[in-house]
């Protein structure tokens, strides 16, 4: 995952072309949710914690990093609806 503008040269510059980053965002209880579902059968309950407190740091990060050349909100979104909404905006499809 790419933070800042440096992580994203050093991907640009490890696959030796132009990149486009689409950042997928949903509102914070749901990306809860869904880090709740996928640590349900985690053999390592001590994660949970950590992955819900990052969650929140990382969009902060995030939004104030700015690399992403677009966005695509995911909250209510399925995810057919979210892979083609990523395509139009890369102008893939």
């Amino acid at each position: 995952m790419a933070e800042n503008a440096a992580d994203r040269d050093g991907f640009r510059a490890a696959v030796g072309m132009p990149l486009t980053v689409c950042r997928l965002t949903a509102d914070l209880p749901v990306v809860h949710g869904r880090l709740r579902r996928r640590h349900e059968a985690d053999n390592d309950p001590g994660s949970l914690p950590w992955h819900l407190e990052r969650a929140g740091r990382l969009q902060q990060v995030l939004d104030r990093a700015g690399i992403a050349d677009f966005s695509i909100d995911t909250t209510r979104v399925p995810l057919p609806a979210v892979a083609s909404a990523v395509l139009k905006a890369a102008g893939w499809a």
